[in-house]
């Protein structure tokens, strides 16, 4: 059988970022008529520890020996990029792709080489060479990789392309006009700012605002739960939901008025809960990692200075918000709108990629 494009990379589950994203371009490539093959090397958890990603190396393996039996019926190679030593086993399958001269498709999904020099990185680059394509979340993400690794073919693609199940009917929903339910959705764990999110809720407590919390998303690991299982003892007016896919995670944004994402993640990128929060006229407070900056502006939220005081700042803006709901309902309309213009705008940026490239 012939394919348009052989895909490596983590799909769901479990469910992160990158696994979602890969899964949308798959979606996307079959819904066009493409011939794709897609090779899962997926952890078996969201556990970040060393004996985890090095379980990965059997089901690595199995998929590249699939490759390199695959390759010569393959016109394209697509592989997501890890933020650490991951991209061990992406270059293998990249330097088979070059031995057998297909057009590599780099797309990478974090900050964390970007902001610092990776020579991980860098010798990825060099093996994909000079024709290679690298897909980019951001204008910022496309100069720096230009600048670090001397990447050639660079190309920005906003993550708000791929969100493709009820966004467009989230758009059209009636803006917020009153702040009642502030949220947290992510994967929970401490670099995702659980834990800044439970203290800002112990410091609204004692100001006595009127507002409760809920919070979404698996747990990273067991200690993470008892920790934050522990923590809600003392915050009566905060539930824990569990995780939220489908119909259910567009309950969740339709049952909170504002998103907090003080994420410390040192490889964030440009988070789709953002994204999604946003299609629903959500406001967004979150720290200015990665993306974010570029995705939210403050006609639509807040971004915090990663070396700033979280909580202290977000009350702020929360109590103000609270007190003027002409200016929350602005928040909102804005919050909706540039979400709509970020996706429109990059659908069609990947329209063309993904139509001309990949024939």
């Amino acid at each position: 059988m012939k394919y348009d494009v052989i895909m490596a990379g983590p799909f769901p589950p479990p469910v992160h970022g990158m696994a979602s994203i890969n899964l949308c371009v798959y979606k996307d490539f079959v819904q066009k008529g493409k011939q794709v093959k897609f090779l899962n090397t997926s952890a078996k958890n969201l556990k970040r520890g060393y004996f985890s990603r090095l379980g990965r190396a059997p089901k690595v393996i199995l998929n590249l020996l699939i490759f390199m039996a695959k390759v010569r019926q393959c016109k394209n190679f697509y592989s997501s990029v890890s933020g650490g030593k991951g991209q061990v086993y992406e270059i293998l399958f990249t330097a088979a792709a070059r031995v057998f001269r297909k057009q590599v498709y780099l797309h990478h999904h974090t900050f964390s080489y970007l902001d610092n020099y990776s020579r991980l990185t860098m010798l990825m680059t060099r093996v994909a060479g000079p024709e290679a394509r690298h897909i980019v979340l951001s204008e910022e993400m496309a100069q720096k990789m230009r600048d670090k690794y001397g990447a050639k073919r660079v190309i920005a693609v906003s993550n708000s392309a791929f969100l493709v199940s009820n966004e467009s009917a989230a758009i059209k929903k009636e803006p917020k006009s009153n702040l009642m339910a502030i949220g947290f959705m992510s994967n929970i764990a401490k670099e995702k700012g659980i834990f800044e999110f439970l203290d800002f809720f112990t410091e609204a407590n004692k100001k006595g605002l009127p507002v409760k919390g809920e919070i979404a998303g698996p747990f990273q690991d067991e200690e993470i739960k008892s920790e934050v299982l522990e923590r809600l003892k003392q915050l009566p007016n905060v539930d824990y939901l569990g995780p939220r896919y489908g119909a259910e995670k567009e309950l969740f944004y339709n049952g909170i008025d504002v998103l907090l994402f003080p994420t410390i993640y040192a490889n964030e990128a440009e988070p789709l809960t953002i994204h999604e929060a946003m299609s629903h006229g959500l406001p967004v407070i979150a720290y200015g990692r990665g993306a974010i900056p570029e995705i939210l502006d403050k006609e639509s939220g807040v971004v915090i200075d990663v070396h700033q005081p979280f909580v202290s700042i977000a009350l702020t803006h929360i109590e103000e918000w609270i007190k003027t709901p002409v200016l929350f309902k602005r928040l909102s309309c804005n919050a909706r709108d540039t979400f709509g213009r970020c996706r429109s705008s990059n659908i069609s940026i990947w329209n063309e990629i993904s139509s001309q490239d990949f024939g």
